[in-house]
């Protein structure tokens, strides 16, 4: 591994993948944008409690349906059928 690798994460032929994520910023709830309101991070406290007020489920149950169908809306909202 190359200096300039080392600590990137890679690919399984050893590449450098998505150099972005070195330089990612820690989520900032202040900072809304198409990609936040296309996904639900039940990791993150804001988000579950907007997200379940929105969709009218409880936070237990947000969190089933996006380990079942994942963190987009759109799956979200159609697994619930809303």
């Amino acid at each position: 591994m190359s200096d300039l690798t080392m600590g990137m994460i890679t690919g399984k032929d050893g590449r450098p993948r998505n150099h972005n994520l070195l330089n990612a910023m820690p989520d900032d709830p202040s900072k809304t944008g198409k990609e936040d309101d296309q996904r639900i991070n039940v990791n993150q406290d804001y988000e579950l409690d907007y997200w379940s007020r929105t969709l009218g489920v409880s936070k237990d149950r947000l969190r089933e349906v996006v380990k079942k169908v994942g963190p987009m809306v759109k799956d979200v909202r159609r697994e619930l059928g809303k």
